[in-house]
């Protein structure tokens, strides 16, 4: 049960932290200057 917890908690930070740099990405592609990227 807890390595299920741990496990999902893992997974939902990554795919957060990919959604994010996701929109790095397109703010840098629109000329928007970044000073900090951050989750």
């Amino acid at each position: 049960m807890l390595l299920t917890i741990v496990a999902f908690i893992v997974a939902l930070g990554i795919l957060i932290a990919v959604h994010e740099y996701g929109h790095y990405r397109v703010a840098v592609a629109c000329g928007v200057k970044v000073l900090r990227f951050s989750v």
